[in-house]
């Protein structure tokens, strides 16, 4: 079973680059002179983990992507990042936000779980899916792309109603 650092820096994200520094590889580090694109992907707190250390030593954070569908209740899948590289935003709200680089690709994992007939009880599993880093950030940035449904649908009208009696306006 593979490690979340392991996926990290065999996929060559932030994570991972996070891991080689730490274990002294430089192989995933840009050479001195290379400057790397980087987007920034922009998360709540509630989205993150509980910071945990790799078996290479680093510090890493799971952070979680919530469905686009509201009524789908599947676990919300996740991926991994350094824990430096996750950085509170300057007004002191609930967001946070971490520089990744553009061309590099992340492993996000979702668990499922399918019914085991023999056993007679849930086997879960995770699903690894390697997506490049722009798509990452569209996944936990949907939010900023949805549609207000208010504005599909007219605003209703009030009728007036009259009262029975006559009121005074004030008393």
């Amino acid at each position: 079973m593979e490690t979340a650092t392991e996926t990290a820096r065999e996929t060559g994200n932030a994570a991972g680059q996070m891991a080689g520094q730490v274990a002294g590889n430089g192989a995933n580090q840009p050479g001195k002179g290379q400057e790397v694109e980087e987007i920034t992907i922009k998360f709540a707190k509630g989205l993150v983990g509980d910071p945990f250390v790799s078996k290479k030593g680093a510090e890493l954070v799971s952070v979680k992507i919530p469905n686009k569908d509201p009524n789908d209740h599947s676990p919300w899948a996740s991926f991994v990042l350094g824990a430096k590289q996750i950085h509170e935003d300057g007004y002191g709200g609930k967001a946070l936000w971490a520089k990744i680089p553009k061309d590099g690709y992340t492993t996000v994992r979702r668990s499922t779980s399918t019914f085991d007939e023999v056993e007679g009880k849930n086997v879960w599993t995770d699903q690894n899916t390697k997506v490049s880093n722009a798509e990452l950030k569209e996944m936990v940035e949907f939010y900023k792309n949805r549609r207000d449904h208010s504005s599909e649908s007219p605003v209703p009208v009030r009728k007036e109603v009259k009262p029975d009696k006559e009121e005074l306006p004030f008393r």
